[in-house]
């Protein structure tokens, strides 16, 4: 499957400056475009056992006053499921994600370093468990990641379905959810006001939001 998009649209800023008054609004042209190829093969290697195997690959584009980017993403996932027997079902699965970018100065934003080459691995496991058949489920996993941000994170989860009647079905969960750090996270420098003069300085000061370098 393939999907290429080129989009044009009109947006408004306020950018600061350091004569009075201090900001203005701006009416500014943002343009984007790129696409994504994304490919999957699938095959049952018996009634119970199942492999899967996902490539995807996109390419974003962007200019406008707050970012000017051109970013690739490649990323791979691959999944078997079977059945270990009757009240075990598995699913186990590894994945793979690369990002390729470099930004450009723009109006109000930037990055630091402009370039950049980052990855993502992960790998999880999940046991789906009939405690009583159709009644009650256990359903207990681990997913595994690392990024060239923040490192190792451990993310596990417990769940359990119970369905006392065909049309009723309670559950409850617990688990640790990560958020991966972005790019800006790390790197991203926003220009957002200007301050007037104030005593001592008596100068205007330009005042930025900058993620953790």
């Amino acid at each position: 499957m393939a999907v290429f998009f080129d989009e044009s649209l009109q947006q408004n800023f306020f950018v600061p400056s350091l004569t009075s008054p201090f900001s203005q609004l701006m009416r500014d042209k943002a343009q984007g475009s790129g696409g994504y190829l994304q490919g999957r093969w699938e095959r049952d290697l018996s009634d119970t056992s199942r492999l899967s195997l996902q490539i995807y690959y996109q390419n974003q584009q962007r200019q406008d006053a707050m970012l000017d980017f051109n970013v690739d993403t490649f990323d791979l996932d691959f999944q078997h499921a079977f059945a270990l027997n009757e009240q075990n079902k598995l699913i186990w699965g590894l994945g793979y994600r690369r990002y390729s970018d470099a930004y450009r100065q723009a109006m109000l934003g930037s990055m630091i370093p402009s370039n950049l080459d980052y990855d993502l691995f992960s790998a999880f496991v999940q046991d789906q468990i009939d405690l009583i058949p159709h009644e009650l489920e256990l359903t207990v996993g681990a997913r595994l990641e690392h990024n060239d941000f923040s490192g190792w994170e451990f993310q596990p989860n417990v769940r359990l379905l119970w369905s006392p009647y065909a049309k009723h079905r309670l559950w409850a969960a617990v688990s640790r959810a990560v958020r991966t750090p972005s790019r800006f996270d790390n790197g991203g420098i926003l220009n957002v006001v200007a301050a007037p003069p104030q005593s001592p300085i008596n100068l205007p000061v330009l005042v930025f939001f900058s993620g953790q370098l």
